[in-house]
């Protein structure tokens, strides 16, 4: 079997700091090369491949959309390397490679989606028309994500999960600040405003996650001028380096996600990250957050809304206090569901499936 990842045309691999898919693509290309798979990874100018891995260079990297342009780019670098054991396994954002499959139809693809919205490109036309003709192989990453995707497409979508490489992500059981931690996408979706509200002035709090790479730069320069303004319990620390975030996670108290209602949340590996080094998280029912915590005791379970979670919020930080070490575990145990390396075995599984089809 020969397995061809396409990462999305962001930034190189691997990622410096917080980039979920982009990481995931890189460990998946390294499960799969250390597991003897013949692997490429299709990444912008800039990666260093894991080893054994080859790389396919897309050309660009940058936030606009570069997809398109990438696709030209490395096209022709695929058509030479696609024989019948070939897998091409696309987590891009625009799915342009089935642009491949719908010229020949004999050529094995399939899509992960990293969020709920469906490619906009190439063609919708092309795409709904081709739907007919079977053989799509559709990824979510969370249960409540491809069911929702399979409504939107009408098409069957299969579930893997996302994983977290748990020899980095080591149960920490050393001293822990007083401090609740957001770490996310600095935006209205992820919450950043809701955690703001939830923690007033009652709390010690600090605030991580992506602020370069994102849509609305003017909502970060609110957030920073009003925490500057009105919030000194809160310090705000904006992008961090890979190993800054674990240190950030580790010694928290607590790490809460207060989603935005409207938002569907599609996995989430920050909340996976935080408890598999025994760092407790309260999360506001959202997309696949119920998923993520269905094996931790019930005061834990993602909250219905944020108000319940706020209420909430004094007797569950009074129930850690008391018996810390018992639910840092819970959270380290659940959070063995997803591991690194059980997504690159179901990854290796559906490879399989499809080029036996």
């Amino acid at each position: 079997m020969k397995v061809i990842l396409i990462s999305t045309a962001v930034m190189p691999l691997p990622p410096f700091s917080y980039a979920g898919l982009e990481r995931l693509v890189y460990q998946l290309a390294d499960g799969l090369a250390k597991r003897g798979i013949e692997t490429y990874l299709v990444a912008p100018t800039g990666t260093t491949p894991p080893n054994n891995v080859k790389f396919i260079d897309m050309g660009v990297s940058g936030w606009n959309n570069n997809e398109e342009q990438a696709f030209i780019n490395y096209r022709s670098a695929l058509e030479r390397i696609i024989d019948k054991e070939t897998v091409i396994s696309d987590h891009s954002w625009q799915g342009y490679p089935y642009l491949l499959r719908i010229e020949n139809p004999e050529i094995k693809i399939t899509h992960t989606f990293h969020a709920l919205q469906p490619w906009r490109q190439p063609k919708q036309k092309d795409i709904k028309e081709d739907f007919e003709s079977g053989g799509w192989h559709f990824i979510g990453i969370s249960k409540a994500q491809a069911n929702k995707l399979s409504k939107l497409m009408n098409a069957p979508v299969t579930t893997i999960y996302n994983g977290v490489d748990d020899k980095e992500f080591k149960f920490y059981d050393g001293d822990r600040d007083d401090y609740l931690l957001f770490f996310g996408l600095i935006n209205r979706e992820k919450g950043v405003d809701n955690f703001i509200d939830i923690i007033g002035d009652k709390y010690k709090a600090k605030i991580a996650g992506e602020d370069s790479f994102i849509t609305d730069i003017n909502f970060v320069r609110t957030i920073m001028d009003y925490i500057n303004r009105e919030r000194p319990n809160i310090e705000y620390y904006g992008s961090v380096l890979h190993q800054e975030k674990i240190l950030l996670m580790k010694r928290a108290f607590m790490m809460i996600y207060p989603f935005n209602p409207a938002w569907f949340e599609g996995f989430n590996l920050s909340i996976i990250e935080a408890s598999m080094l025994g760092t407790p998280v309260l999360a506001s029912e959202n997309g696949a957050t119920l998923e993520l915590t269905e094996g931790l005791p019930d005061i834990f379970k993602a909250k219905p809304n944020n108000r319940i979670l706020e209420m909430d919020l004094p007797t569950i930080i009074e129930e850690l206090k008391s018996n810390y070490m018992y639910y840092s575990r819970k959270f380290r145990e659940n959070a063995m569901r997803f591991t690194l390396d059980k997504m690159v075995e179901n990854y290796i599984k559906y490879f399989e499936k499809v080029i036996s089809e």
